[in-house]
């Protein structure tokens, strides 16, 4: 369940000054209207302390109905410093906090986690972007205007952070054929997801892909791994795993997108990932959707991706009846847990 960690301040003026900028009402929008179904933390000291400050800013009375659970923290500003409390929130947790905005970039890095801080939204932009998906058409041609054609992998640095957890699903993304090739196409992605600095407990990556024989997804998974390690990015657990129909939970619906789920963002393209040709040129002309998965349109598509992609993890076994591997060296990630 996604969290959401707030202090009274924080709520308190963004009532106030909802209408400074785009990211101030998006935000309040956001929290009012697009959000459901998460755990609020917030810093009373119980319900009654809760119903007085909503008497105050009609803010915390409007999303009563919004969240599922609650939990009150009155040293939540001390609280949200610790490791502890960033161990037992939700991958998909925002933070809205008083904290200077150095400070809380820092603790989103640390963490892979949403900060925000009251003394500066600007963070907000790149999930303002996506609260309505974001349609960009993969091509080079110059008819597509520049903001919504996509043309290098680098304008999906955008969307990069917060992160802690990656899915990627694609029966070709590690196909290394001609015209699509790993150096071209999926290592420019983890090499975006990838940055550095990187959070403290790591980055977890899942790879969901076809091969042409079952004993490729180990040798798969040790060449991704030394791009990796290639690159310096040391904190990063990988895990390949093999799509087969045959193992198909029953009255499945299939897998037949391409999708890169993130703890923030869903991206889902009608064509394989593999965009982009060693010359620079473009495989097919696909469209890209790059939505924000907390919103209340957007979490519907997603929740129904990961849960289907769970549920066809779960049934895979080891080794076929062959003894070839369907997965190496396991199947966690944060997101399917």
């Amino acid at each position: 369940m996604a969290t959401l960690i707030a202090e009274k301040s924080f709520l308190d003026d963004l009532f106030i000054d909802e209408d400074r900028d785009n990211d101030h009402r998006d935000l309040s929008y956001f929290l009012k209207y697009d959000f459901f179904g998460y755990k609020l933390i917030c810093e009373f000291t119980d319900h009654a302390a809760y119903e007085r400050a909503a008497k105050d800013n009609p803010f915390w009375e409007i999303i009563l109905d919004r969240f599922a659970s609650i939990e009150y923290v009155p040293n939540i500003r001390e609280e949200i410093l610790t490791n502890a409390f960033h161990a037992r929130v939700d991958e998909q947790s925002i933070f809205l906090s008083c904290l200077s905005p150095a400070h809380c970039q820092k603790l989103s890095q640390e963490t892979g986690y949403i900060f925000l801080t009251k003394l500066n939204l600007a963070d907000w932009e790149k999930f303002r972007m996506c609260r309505q998906p974001l349609i960009l058409k993969v091509t080079r041609n110059a008819s597509i205007p520049s903001d919504s054609r996509f043309d290098k992998w680098s304008k999906l640095i955008a969307f990069s952070r917060p992160l802690n957890s990656v899915i990627i699903f694609d029966r070709y993304i590690l196909g290394d054929r001609t015209n699509q090739k790993l150096t071209d196409n999926l290592f420019k992605v983890l090499e975006i997801f990838c940055q550095v600095p990187m959070p403290l407990k790591g980055i977890m990556i899942t790879v969901i892909s076809e091969f042409e024989n079952n004993a490729t997804v180990k040798k798969s998974h040790q060449t991704v791994l030394d791009f990796l390690k290639k690159k310096g990015f040391k904190n990063v657990k990988l895990n390949i795993i093999k799509h087969s129909k045959a193992y198909y939970p029953k009255n499945f619906e299939g897998l037949h997108y391409r999708v890169i789920l993130t703890n923030y963002f869903h991206f889902k393209c009608d064509d394989s990932f593999n965009f982009f040709k060693t010359n620079g040129g473009v495989n097919n002309d696909a469209d890209l959707r790059i939505s924000f998965c907390l919103a209340s349109k957007n979490h519907p598509f997603f929740k129904k991706e990961l849960t289907d992609l769970k549920a066809y993890i779960n049934k895979l076994p080891k080794a076929d009846q062959s003894g070839n591997e369907n997965f190496y060296p396991d199947k966690e990630n944060r997101l399917l847990v």
